[in-house]
């Protein structure tokens, strides 16, 4: 039954069957939990083991809660569970002392987070910087046409007609330029769709 309600999305569910029906306490829950947060987002993640700590701490049938067990995956490293979600879960009478380790351990997860994403950002900026730098490089570079340049397809003079210069110094007529992005004489192709 734990199996199908993990197929549907219902963590919660299965995890209650595991915890208080097959009374299978770290062991079982914690491997469901395991394997339905392999490859996926932070978020989930954190949502799964959340629901664990939900099971262990607000039970099912009037039992006792598993203030132990949830003290266990609170402190396991392995596990990533929102603290926000966790401290609103929490008994108002579990010292900061008993949760020193686990809050320890999120701040140190919550500044990596925030560390890295900031990275990424700023990579991003940079690169997006970088190219537009490239495409005003390209745009500054001057093409002067002569009486008797000619077309590089065709090989009819330019002249007054329209042309196209292609990022590989390939010149061509407007009307010669099948696709913008694919020069006609190398078959380059310089990004973008056609």
């Amino acid at each position: 039954m734990s199996i199908l309600y993990g197929r549907m999305g219902q963590h919660e569910k299965a995890l209650e069957i595991l915890v208080y029906k097959f009374g299978d306490i770290n062991g079982k829950a914690l491997e469901y939990c395991i394997d339905h947060s392999k490859g996926k987002s932070r978020n989930i993640r954190q949502d799964i083991y959340g629901k664990l700590l939900k099971v262990y701490l607000e039970p099912i049938d009037g039992s006792k809660p598993l203030f132990e067990e949830a003290l266990l995956l609170l402190n396991n490293p392995n596990v990533d569970i929102n603290p926000r979600t966790a401290l609103q879960l929490l008994p108002d009478e579990w010292s900061v002392k008993k949760l020193g380790l686990f809050l320890q351990r999120s701040l140190r997860k919550h500044n990596h987070y925030y560390r890295t994403t900031a990275i990424e950002h700023s990579l991003a900026k940079w690169e997006h910087i970088r190219a537009k730098n490239q495409i005003i490089n390209e745009d500054c570079k001057r093409t002067f046409i002569t009486e008797n340049k000619e077309c590089q397809l065709c090989k009819q003079e330019i002249g007054d007609s329209a042309f196209v210069r292609y990022p590989n110094e390939v010149i061509i007529h407007m009307k010669c330029m099948k696709n913008k992005n694919i020069c006609p004489v190398t078959g380059i192709w310089f990004g973008g769709t056609s």
